[in-house]
């Protein structure tokens, strides 16, 4: 099936397969349910076997992974004891796999990842906004709508607009206190700089496909002078 989901794994399939997850007896059932709730989360871009070879067969794509390590924890954490002598782990998946068109692939770390899903898929997304002079915020992303304008000079616009509603503070001791707009000013801020941030990759790789979405508005035999991110982001505080 073209839509089974596909991940990166530390070491192999099989090792990954035959961990002990605290939470969940068999492996595989557990990364299922992981991947699922973490793409439709903000988790991490969902990966999908058909995207990720179509992105390496076309031009100025980028294809990626979500990247997954099985962490040793001790057995009696994050739910019943699977019994036995083994060994009991959890899945981190907050790293995001970027892979060169000769196959190579690098770990990106979790700022990446944070970016691609406010891109991909954000509804669902928990951020967690902290400044040491303003305390911090966690903010639940409702819903978001996306739009992508591409010019022909190479100017790649992302409009969106996220409907956000605060979830926690350290700021004042009753959430309904704080004003919309300072809420909606410091999340807008937040999501910005994570963008601007997670495109500037190690890698040097075009983690959001800039030059893809360009080829696939004009096709591959016109080159764009040059390939830039412009950002049109507005927050919306939503708490219904």
């Amino acid at each position: 099936m073209d839509d089974v989901a596909v991940m990166a794994v530390a070491g192999t399939a099989k090792e990954t397969l035959e961990r002990s997850v605290s939470m969940q007896g068999a492996s595989s059932v557990y990364l299922q349910q992981l991947n699922k709730i973490n793409s439709s989360t903000g988790g991490h871009p969902a990966a999908t076997l058909k995207t990720f070879i179509t992105h390496f067969e076309t031009e100025g794509y980028t294809p990626s992974l979500p990247w997954v390590e099985a962490i040793p924890v001790p057995k009696a954490v994050g739910g019943a004891d699977t019994g036995g002598d083994e060994q009991n782990y959890v899945f981190d998946c907050s790293k995001t796999v970027l892979f060169h068109p000769d196959g190579k692939g690098d770990i990106e770390g979790k700022a990446l990842t944070e970016a691609l899903a406010l891109i991909t898929s954000p509804d669902g997304m928990l951020l967690h906004i902290s400044a040491e002079e303003e305390g911090s915020l966690d903010v639940n992303i409702k819903k978001c709508l996306r739009h992508w304008k591409i010019a022909e000079d190479g100017s790649v616009t992302f409009r969106a607009v996220y409907f956000v509603n605060l979830v926690a503070e350290s700021v004042t001791e009753n959430l309904s206190d704080l004003p919309s707009d300072y809420v909606e000013k410091r999340a807008k801020d937040h999501i910005e700089k994570s963008i601007e941030t997670g495109l500037t990759s190690e890698s040097g790789l075009d983690p959001y496909s800039l030059e893809g979405k360009y080829h696939k508005k004009y096709g591959e035999k016109k080159e764009p002078q040059a390939i830039s991110l412009r950002l049109d982001v507005s927050v919306k505080r939503s708490d219904a």
